[in-house]
């Protein structure tokens, strides 16, 4: 967002400018109030994609249904099923399986902070380097090891 300069410095603008000739700047127009859409949106984003995602499909539904999970792996997540060329399928709850569920809860985690932390860039900055990595590494198994896109 824009930031409004101090009082003084549009007074010296006004000045320098008239100095010149030239009609003096129009002060940048105030923040709107309220949420920025964009911030909106990306909350709706993180709920669907930290909390229902990463939380409900990924870290609860292994423990309510293997052929369920399974399924959803094989459909949303299949470098987390395995079973292609090179590589075993991967059992509901085996120890790769449960690591994919810890990464996934700490993902939600992560990337849910922006909402309670609204004005922390730094908190922000995370959440995006959080989903940079996840895309990476996606990216490095689709390539690298042929894995379903």
């Amino acid at each position: 967002s824009q930031q409004i300069p101090p009082p003084k410095m549009l007074a010296f603008l006004a000045a320098a400018a008239t100095a010149w000739g030239k009609p003096a700047p129009a002060p940048p127009p105030p923040p709107p109030p309220g949420m920025p859409t964009s911030f909106i949106v990306c909350t709706v984003m993180w709920f669907i994609h930290g909390f229902v995602l990463d939380v409900v499909v990924i870290g609860v539904l292994p423990f309510l249904s293997a052929s369920a999970s399974d399924a959803q792996r094989a459909d949303k997540f299949p470098w987390a099923l395995g079973g292609y060329s090179g590589f075993a399928k991967v059992p509901n709850l085996a120890p790769t399986h449960r690591r994919f569920i810890a990464e996934n809860a700490a993902y939600a985690l992560l990337r849910i902070a922006p909402a309670f932390f609204i004005q922390n860039v730094e908190v922000l900055l995370l959440a995006v380097i959080s989903y940079w990595i996840e895309g990476v590494t996606i990216a490095w198994e689709i390539s690298c090891y042929k894995a379903p896109a």
